[in-house]
């Protein structure tokens, strides 16, 4: 084999690997993937497909999900006729030069884990050339993020809470703290306050969350994504707290908030200038009551407040 040959041979196994990573595909089936991007394939009709349609075909940019079929198949299976979505004029792909636009979802951790097919478009080659079209993922919503969590003593059911992100600054000498403000949404009949225990239970136990002057900071699951309007492309800016990572790829990671959140300036220079924030999670019951207060208006002297009166956990999370 010659040397050029070795080079391509170590490129491929190198991008296999890759894309067993990104989709979970078995190594030997990408590695027949990216292989194929060097063999020639006759197509049944005049479709022109450029290098980058053949990338893409081979695995680029793919996350999560993989085509059910080949994708040359895929094109030898669409029909001929067409109207072209450039010109307007009818086209014939058995006949004259025909071009693809492919349009896929574009990879977001948080808002698009995997890349499916979202549409194509075709054209007379004259018109357009084929390419590939990474479009945004949809945009993050404003307002309470809907979690659940199954009773520990009965699992079929499940408490509903709504949850609410604020950025806060303490002193100078404190990490910026991203309160996570609970508002108990179905109860069951059961009234808050059972329910605020079992959250309370579940992240002690299972996620380390302590009192606000005894932070964990060992490993975690526990990840807070900030994502300022200058690097937003869904729109406003937003904070994505996952919980625990994606069990495969192109799974969703598990979220305890996603969504819109005004982003003060100075917050952001200190949560990644450390690299960490507190991430604060309440309000909890206390002696059988649950704190009156507004997240929205809640100061940092009544933070301090809950915090003294057990009223809230917290834990150290690396900021993304």
């Amino acid at each position: 084999m010659s040397s050029q040959g070795m080079r391509r041979n170590n490129a491929d196994a190198a991008a296999a690997r890759d894309l067993q990573a990104r989709t979970g595909m078995k190594y030997t089936a990408a590695l027949a993937l990216r292989q194929r991007r060097h063999q020639p394939y006759e197509l049944a009709n005049r479709w022109v497909l450029t290098d980058e349609v053949r990338d893409l075909f081979a695995g680029d940019g793919w996350r999560g999900l993989v085509p059910a079929v080949d994708l040359y198949d895929w094109v030898n299976g669409l029909r001929p006729r067409f109207e072209c979505e450039w010109c307007g004029e009818n086209g014939d792909a058995r006949s004259e030069d025909s071009t693809l636009e492919i349009v896929m979802v574009a990879f977001d951790p948080d808002l698009s884990p995997a890349t499916p097919m979202l549409t194509f478009k075709k054209h007379h080659a004259r018109c357009k050339p084929s390419r590939v079209v990474w479009a945004r993922p949809a945009g993050v919503l404003e307002g309470p993020f809907r979690v659940e969590l199954p009773a520990s003593m009965n699992p079929e059911v499940a408490g509903g809470f709504d949850i609410t992100a604020r950025p806060l600054l303490l002193a100078p000498e404190f990490p910026a703290v991203l309160l996570l403000w609970v508002e108990v949404a179905e109860d069951h009949g059961e009234g808050a306050v059972p329910w605020l225990h079992e959250l309370e239970g579940a992240l002690r136990a299972r996620d380390g969350f302590g009192s606000l002057d005894a932070t964990a900071d060992e490993p975690s699951d526990w990840v807070v994504r900030v994502v300022t309007g200058s690097e937003s492309t869904s729109g406003p800016e937003w904070v994505a707290v996952r919980s625990r990572p994606p069990a495969r790829p192109g799974d969703r990671p598990e979220h305890m908030f996603i969504g819109a959140v005004p982003l003060p300036g100075e917050w952001v220079e200190r949560a990644r200038g450390l690299g960490h924030v507190w991430l604060v999670v309440g309000p909890l019951a206390v002696a059988g009551e649950v704190p009156d207060m507004d997240a929205d208006t809640l100061t940092v002297e009544e933070l301090d407040d809950l915090a003294e009166a057990c009223a809230v956990m917290v834990r150290t999370v690396p900021v993304e």
